[in-house]
This record gives C-alpha cells, sequence and structure tokens, in this order.
C-alpha cells in the first residue's frame, strides 16, 4: 500500500511538474518590443518615437485583458519579422504589396485590443472602445520656432531707410544739398 501511494505522489508530481508556468503579458512588455526594434541583418531598426508614445498612451489609457495584452505582442512580433525578412530598412524601400500587408496586420492586431487603427498618409490614428482618438503625424516640421520674430524690426528699418533716402531725394531737388 505504500508503494502504490509513493507510486501515486510521484505520479502526480511529475504532473505537476509537467505543466509550464507562464507569466502574463504586460503593457511593459509590449512596450519593450516596440523600442527593441526591427533587426534587419546586421542593422537594427528603431521605431520612431511618435509611435512609440502613441502605443503607451494608447495602452496606458486602456486595460487590456492578459489574453489581448498577449495577442498584441505576438502579432507585434510577427509584423517585426515580415519587416526584417524583405531585408530594407527604411519602410519607403519595402515592395508596396508587402507595406499593405503590414498596415492590415496593424489594423487586424488593433481590433483584437478593441480598438480600430487608420491611416490617411500622413497620420496614424487609433480610436479606443471608449471613442478617444490617439494620433500622431508622419510628417515632421523641420522649421522649428525659436521665438523671435524680426518682422517688425525689418519692416521700421526698411521705413527709415525708405524716408532717409526720399529726405534725400527732395534736399537734393531743392538744392538744399550739395550733390557731387
Amino acid at each position: 500500500m505504500k508503494k502504490l501511494l509513493a507510486i501515486f505522489c510521484a505520479g502526480i508530481m511529475m504532473v505537476a511538474m509537467a505543466i509550464p508556468a507562464f507569466a502574463a503579458t504586460t503593457k511593459d512588455d509590449v512596450i519593450a518590443e516596440i523600442k527593441s526594434g526591427i533587426q534587419i541583418g546586421t542593422q537594427t531598426r528603431q521605431i520612431p518615437d511618435q509611435y512609440v508614445k502613441l502605443a503607451e498612451d494608447f495602452l496606458n489609457a486602456n486595460d487590456l485583458t492578459d489574453s489581448q495584452l498577449s495577442t498584441a505582442l505576438s502579432d507585434l512580433k510577427e509584423a517585426k519579422e515580415t519587416w526584417a525578412n524583405t531585408g530594407k530598412v527604411s519602410f519607403n524601400e519595402i515592395p508596396s504589396d508587402i507595406q499593405t500587408k503590414l498596415e492590415n496586420m496593424a489594423t487586424e492586431a488593433a481590433k483584437k485590443v478593441g480598438a480600430t487603427l487608420t491611416f490617411d498618409g500622413k497620420t496614424i490614428s487609433v480610436v479606443d472602445k471608449n471613442g478617444k482618438t490617439y494620433s500622431t503625424s508622419t510628417q515632421s516640421n523641420p522649421i522649428k520656432q525659436t521665438g523671435a520674430d524680426y518682422t517688425t524690426l525689418t519692416v521700421i528699418v526698411l521705413a527709415i531707410l525708405g524716408s532717409l533716402g526720399a529726405i534725400v531725394a527732395v534736399s537734393a531737388k531743392n538744392h538744399l544739398v550739395k550733390v557731387h
């Protein structure tokens, strides 16, 4: 009887140890995967900060289930692998059919977490299940405002120079100034 009980306990222990323990996927795991970039050959293509911020804003504002986060992480890894398999570092260099496939993958991944993702050429927008919109422009403005505006100063200087020129012309015409 003792041997039978020992064998039974040993069998239960083996079964219990055979079941792997899975850690839950967190928002930080998804963000870390985005920030890790895309490995293309020997180069790593970093995801632009505006896209990382968009993802962070969406994830922080929405309570996603472990299942949704796990799905998002696996979809992200699949999209990164699809891009890496092209061997192209720049998105614009990727063949158009693969670009479309990546956009469709992103749209489907967003649906799985209860969001709607749209591309309109210049802006990427995500609308969550509550109707809140998160967006980012894909175009950057290379001209930065510095706060200094010399328009008024330029107008005043030109007005003064114009006035002085008019005074000299009128004076010369009326022989008030000797012109050599």
